[in-house]
């Protein structure tokens, strides 16, 4: 039978190639199939203009010459047959290859930071292939991408907040880069066809890439200003912040002297000014709200830049926008502040706070307010919190406890979890920072303090999975409550915890026989919290030695906050550590809040450490989530 009937009935019995083309196609095909069989070399334009008349998938290509195969017993013909199908996966990827560009151009609608990461690299793969140049195929490890240079960016960080899709394109990201690097192993070794299907595989990966990036910047964008301020929570944590808001001034005024559009594409010009001054600024961002507003963050800066970029923002504002024929000219309001690393805050506290300046900028008729002062935000948030809301949180038991750890300065285990109160408010723990003078104010610590208890006494079956030992401040006021003393007497015979008990207060000096009898009916021991902060700490000190009834110090968080840049501090920490030796007592140092602060403490002799550089209070359930994580790296 003539190589070209056969080559046509075979196809013509394949439902999937049948219901492909038309019976004249699949004619044709075959008299082309059987002239480049029949021919001595393979013309690879010929084949590439034949394939792109007929606008085959390669699937169907790839099954047709599959099916062919079945048939053909000559050797020769075989391997002609393999080199042809090999030489169309070429033409194929030739073709499709300038889709990949096409891809990437349909999804970056914005001149947004994680979407041009790969612009480059994508244009160097297609132009290689293009070309027939592989000398200048991007081989590039997923590691070394500017992508993964740009996730740390506080664009990027803001983008990232959804935890789960961020490990997920992470994971497409290294998943792209294998398969690059395989298609070009393949393709320089000539095995299209191989190449064929990763190239494949890339583009479709590369488009779930590319999707998934937008699903993030939609999250993000459609409440920006929420984005935002959740950005600002995480970055406190370890970094110090500088944050201003950026409010355009009469803007209805303006709006009534000109077209509402053009002053509407005019803030559209002034915007783009601003973000290319910070688009590709590491640790910079600037970003537009909902509103009229727009919102900045610096970090790794000090207060001077952060003043001088606020300077260029006001100036940037204040130039004249030509558009449409009018000459617009805004005026900008801009009030900022300094967030030290670690400040406890609520973002509804730092809005407010927010607003605050903005009538104080009114009122003083000033265009910049930047607040630098230490503790000012905390201050001002203390003096808004209401008495009769902290009265109704306690009366209703709405208190939560968080654990801060503290830890062994020899291998880094945990010693035990110190219990400190919290209000709860809509889901949200606030610090006793911004409420225990109200409640001591209040005369309502002792009951503070007991619905403390009873929170530790609910958590005990989790506090057991991390620690024996739990400390708990206590206050004069509870030791002289009856009820507290009865309670705490209660739970410490139920627990299955020890408890030690923090004094810090002055009194207790005056009192001991107050200290021993609660020593005597608990069978509890002590910790004297702030040492080394006066006589009246180290009498105290003395005289609960001398009744055997105190086993840890706890220094004064001022000697360890300032010791860094002081040598005196230095040499009283050391003379702290030969007393605690001495008499045998751990020693906890608090307010460990840097890698070298750590370090001498070690070195000192400390050997219990604290402090939010080790860890900040949380939760006993992301504890214990922490946990299982480090025995799974360690597993691993």
């Amino acid at each position: 039978m003539k190589l070209s009937k056969l080559l046509k009935q075979k196809l013509l019995n394949d439902e999937i190639v049948k219901d492909s083309f038309s019976e004249e196609d699949i004619e044709r095909i075959a008299k082309v199939l059987e002239e480049f069989l029949s021919s001595e070399t393979i013309d690879e334009e010929v084949c590439y203009n034949f394939y792109k008349e007929m606008k085959l998938p390669y699937s169907i290509v790839y099954r047709s010459f599959g099916l062919i195969k079945e048939e053909i017993k000559d050797k020769q013909i075989r391997e002609k047959l393999n080199k042809l199908l090999n030489i169309t996966a070429k033409v194929y990827i030739k073709k499709e290859i300038s889709s990949l560009k096409t891809l990437i151009l349909q999804k970056q609608k914005h001149d947004f930071l994680l979407f041009k990461a790969h612009e480059e690299w994508i244009e160097q793969i297609v132009k290689a292939v293009k070309n027939d140049n592989l000398k200048d195929f991007p081989i590039v490890d997923a590691k070394k991408c500017k992508f993964k240079k740009y996730l740390s960016y506080l664009e990027s960080l803001m983008i990232c907040l959804d935890v789960n899709l961020c490990v997920y394109i992470h994971d497409l990201h290294n998943l792209i880069h294998t398969l690059a690097n395989s298609f070009y192993v393949f393709y320089k070794k000539g095995y299209y066809a191989e190449s064929y299907f990763v190239f494949r595989d890339l583009k479709e990966q590369i488009l779930k890439f590319y999707n998934t990036l937008n699903e993030l910047y939609m999250a993000t964008f459609t409440n920006i200003e929420k984005s935002f301020f959740d950005l600002i929570e995480i970055l406190v944590k370890s970094k110090t912040l500088y944050v201003a808001v950026i409010d355009l001034k009469n803007l209805k005024t303006m709006n009534s002297l000109f077209n509402e559009n053009t002053v509407t594409n005019a803030k559209i010009i002034l915007y783009n000014k601003l973000h290319n001054i910070y688009k590709d600024k590491k640790n910079f961002l600037l970003i537009q709200g909902s509103s009229n507003d727009f919102y900045f963050i610096g970090t790794d800066i000090d207060f001077h830049t952060f003043e001088k970029e606020i300077d260029h923002i006001h100036k940037v504002i204040c130039e004249t926008i030509e558009i449409n024929g009018e000459k617009i000219n805004f005026d900008g309001a801009i009030f900022g502040i300094k967030l030290d690393r670690y400040t406890q805050i609520q973002i509804k506290d730092l809005i407010n706070y927010f607003r605050f300046l903005k009538q104080a900028a009114k009122e003083e008729h000033k265009n910049i307010i930047l607040n630098n002062k230490e503790n000012h935000l905390e201050d001002w948030i203390k003096n808004q919190i209401d008495i009769k809301f902290i009265k109704e949180k306690i009366e209703k038991k709405e208190i939560d406890v968080m654990f801060q750890p503290i830890f062994t300065a020899k291998d880094n285990e945990v010693f035990s979890l110190e219990a400190l109160g919290r209000i709860v408010d809509k889901g949200k723990l606030i610090p006793a920072g911004m409420f225990i003078d109200h409640i001591y104010s209040m005369n309502k610590i002792a009951e503070f303090d007991m619905v403390v208890l009873d929170k530790i006494l609910e958590k005990e079956h989790l506090i057991k999975q991390i620690t024996n030992r739990i400390f708990l401040n206590i206050s004069f006021e509870a030791l002289k409550n009856d009820e507290y003393i009865k309670k705490l007497n209660m739970i410490i015979k139920k627990i299955d915890v020890d408890i030690v008990l923090e004094l810090t207060e002055q009194r207790f000096v005056e009192n001991l026989e107050l200290i021993e009898s609660i020593n005597k009916n608990t069978n509890t021991y002590f910790a004297v919290d702030d040492f080394g902060s006066g006589y009246s700490s180290i009498l105290l000190v003395i005289n609960l030695l001398r009744r055997d009834m105190i086993r840890v110090l706890k220094i004064d968080g001022t000697l360890v906050k300032g010791l860094k840049d002081d040598e005196f501090l230095k040499k009283a920490i050391k003379i702290i550590v030969g007393f605690r030796k001495e008499f045998d007592l751990h020693l906890v140092a608090e307010f460990v809040e840097d890698k070298e602060t750590l370090e001498f403490l070690k070195d000192a002799g400390v050997d219990l450490l604290q402090g939010y550089y080790l860890s900040m209070p949380k939760t006993i359930e992301e504890l214990l989530i922490e946990k299982e994580e480090r025995i799974r790296e360690i597993v691993n």
